[in-house]
């Protein structure tokens, strides 16, 4: 008996056995609507992780690169310096 058979049977088992017993049919669509909500909170749940994991793989690939040694030469000199505009003093 293949895995797809087994949890078919034992699915056609217990909705059978959920029909003909008191509030069956309740109990059967209450365990598959939470279900369906828990693998909806699971997935939203990974998809916002993999979202803010994205993120901060772009910002970095962004970001100044420093040189280390004679490893990985330098491009171009960064300097972090603020600047200002009309007297108000911005920090970078």
């Amino acid at each position: 008996m293949t895995s797809r058979a087994l949890w078919w049977q034992l699915l056609r088992i217990g909705l059978r056995a959920g029909l003909h017993a008191h509030g069956g049919r309740l109990r059967f669509m209450a365990l598959i609507t939470a279900s369906t909500v828990m693998t909806i909170f699971f997935l939203s749940t990974l998809m916002v992780t993999a979202s803010y994991d994205g993120r901060t793989q772009r910002d970095l690939a962004r970001g100044a690169e420093h040189a280390l040694g004679r490893k990985s030469p330098a491009v171009a000199l960064y300097a972090p310096d603020g600047d200002s505009i009309a007297e108000k003093v911005f920090e970078s």
